[in-house]
């Protein structure tokens, strides 16, 4: 695990990642004007006493995947930022990645 934190920084340091957050819990992303995805997979620096998915974890993919998409599509000179955020979690993720997938509907 350590490794794959120590790699996601050394990244971010040469820009090949967005922020230090997504070097932490090493986010991938896949980015169209239609679509955003991102996924994370499951270490145990993400994961709650549980050993499951913490919340925020799942609160910031929601958030970061819908932000990044917008701010891909948007005019160029202006930006969009989350203004409120509300989670409902109906069930805990016992899975191995977790995967965020915003689009525009028409």
């Amino acid at each position: 695990m350590l490794d794959k934190i120590l790699t996601g920084i050394r990244d971010c340091q040469q820009g090949e990642r967005y922020t230090y957050i997504d070097a932490l819990l090493n986010i991938d992303y896949a980015i169209t004007d239609n679509y955003c995805t991102i996924t994370v997979p499951i270490l145990s620096v993400n994961q709650n006493t549980l050993k499951l998915p913490h919340g925020g974890v799942v609160a910031k993919m929601a958030d970061t995947c819908m932000g990044t998409h917008a701010n891909h599509v948007i005019a160029d000179g202006h930006s969009v930022v989350t203004s409120n955020l509300t989670m409902h979690y109906v069930t805990s993720a016992k899975l191995d990645t977790l995967t965020a997938k915003s689009q525009f509907f028409k």
